[in-house]
């Protein structure tokens, strides 16, 4: 039996530390608004916290601070997207949504090389009219090696 590949990408458009960004929304599970978090002492310093959602504890994690853009600053416009990669869900701070879109799967190009330290969290770059946008693996993110 042939497998068929998707032809469409369904991402979430959002801003993070003054930089677009793109995430499958297939593995999003909701978008929240910033809820008080409690410290988690001895974890790394871009874990926020962890949130109380509708009586689930989800770890929360600094995205930017992770991919080594800065500390987030919250603001009126920041929210938590609740994602899940396999058997690993988190909260991510973004600073603001901006929309969502859908993609041709096949213009998905390859990240460039070595361009910083959040590369690794990359799985291509969308062209959202003339500019480029870094397309972000939420596998990548909640199974990397940091959090481990």
């Amino acid at each position: 039996m042939e497998t068929t590949l998707p032809t469409h990408l369904n991402l979430l458009h959002f801003a993070l530390a003054g930089q677009d960004f793109a995430i499958g929304v297939a593995g999003v599970d909701e978008i929240v608004p910033v809820l008080p978090l409690t410290r988690v002492f001895q974890t790394p310093p871009f874990v926020a916290g962890i949130m109380n959602l509708r009586g689930h504890i989800v770890a929360v994690l600094d995205l930017a601070h992770l991919m080594g853009l800065g500390k987030t600053l919250i603001g009126k416009q920041t929210r938590i997207l609740v994602v899940r990669a396999r058997e690993r869900n988190a909260g991510l701070f973004v600073d603001r949504i901006l929309g969502t879109h859908v993609f041709d799967a096949r213009r998905v190009e390859p990240t460039p090389s070595a361009t910083g330290p959040g590369d690794a969290y990359l799985t291509g770059i969308v062209q959202l009219g003339s500019s480029p946008i870094p397309l972000l693996d939420i596998e990548k993110i909640l199974y990397t090696d940091a959090l481990a």
